[in-house]
């Protein structure tokens, strides 16, 4: 496996930025890392990319406010979840995805995901992030679920998800932007709500 690490170039980062942890959480293949990436790449022009780092690092805007976010991108499989926990206890949030077009990794939130992180960090805030939302129409996706009796996730789901387990909603897709990304984490300190995307709405 390979983890990476996003920098900002040491000459942007000011000596006044607060400091934030985040984790990203949810089943494998359901496009966690590729959101990261595709977040940072979209944020920032100078960005350095090291290979074999357990997390993203980066300097954006929070509420107008400068914030150095560390970013930690757990992988699903059993293997890892020692590590998991001891991440999970230590971040101010979680970002809890799942993809849309996978019924099952939707299904995983509550039956695996929550209450690892509740054993871990009880009051840690959740943010429910429902991936690749651009694919809920998409005809082969919707021909191979068809085939297997099964239907991508709307976004009613997601909000009654989201309610039912007191946690921010938001839906992404592949054309999630830079601002996106600030709004995504200027999220964490708001009240409990519904935000679509890009959908990050």
């Amino acid at each position: 496996f390979n983890y990476q690490t996003i920098l900002i170039s040491a000459n942007q980062q000011p000596q006044s930025a607060t400091m934030q942890s985040f984790a990203v959480a949810g089943d494998g293949a359901v496009g966690k890392t590729s959101l990261i990436v595709q977040l940072a790449n979209s944020s920032w022009e100078q960005i350095m990319v090291q290979p074999a780092y357990e997390s993203y690092e980066c300097l954006i805007d929070i509420n107008n406010e400068p914030t150095q976010v560390s970013i930690y991108d757990t992988f699903g499989q059993d293997d890892f979840s020692p590590t998991r926990d001891l991440i999970f206890s230590k971040v101010s949030a979680i970002l809890l995805c799942y993809s849309i077009i996978s019924p099952t990794s939707f299904d995983n939130i509550t039956a695996k995901w929550l209450p690892e992180i509740r054993l871990n960090n009880p009051k840690c805030k959740i943010i429910l992030v429902a991936t690749k939302a651009d694919l809920r129409n998409n005809e082969s996706v919707l021909k191979r679920l068809t085939e297997r009796g099964l239907s991508p996730i709307s976004t009613k789901q997601g909000i009654t998800l989201a309610k039912s387990i007191g946690s921010l909603f938001i839906e992404t897709d592949k054309t999630v932007s830079s601002s996106d990304f600030s709004s995504l984490l200027a999220l964490k300190n708001k009240k409990r709500g519904v935000r679509k995307a890009c959908v990050i709405s």
